[in-house]
C-alpha cells in the first residue's frame, strides 16, 4: 500500500501599503488594503496605524475585514469631528493567508 505524503499548510502575513494621510476635516476617511495576489485563502484581517496622539483625536477605525470577493483585507478609519484634530494619521491593512 502506497500512501501520499500530505503537504502541511502554511500561513503568510501580508502587510499592505500605508494609506494617504487622514485629513483633519470631520467625515474624512483613509483606507488601507492588503492582498496576497490570488495565492491562498484569506484567513484573517487586521490593521496597524501610524499616528501621534493628536492625529488620532476624533478618529475611529470603522471597518476591518475582507472585501466582498474575500481576495483582500480592507481597513478604514474615519474622523468624527474637527475640534482639536490634526491631519496625518495613516492606516494599513494586515492579511493572513493560508498558502
Amino acid at each position: 500500500m502506497q500512501t501520499e505524503q500530505r503537504r502541511r499548510a502554511t500561513t503568510e502575513k501580508v502587510i499592505g501599503d500605508s494609506s494617504p494621510p487622514l485629513q483633519a476635516a470631520a467625515g474624512s476617511f483613509a483606507q488601507g488594503n492588503a492582498a496576497c495576489g490570488g495565492n491562498g485563502e484569506l484567513l484573517s484581517c487586521g490593521y496597524e496605524t501610524s499616528a501621534t496622539n493628536d492625529q488620532l483625536l476624533n478618529v475611529f477605525v470603522t471597518s476591518v475585514g475582507p472585501n466582498p470577493e474575500r481576495s483582500e483585507c480592507e481597513a478604514i478609519m474615519r474622523r468624527t469631528a474637527t475640534t482639536g484634530s490634526v491631519a496625518g494619521a495613516k492606516i494599513r491593512a494586515v492579511a493572513i493567508y493560508q498558502v
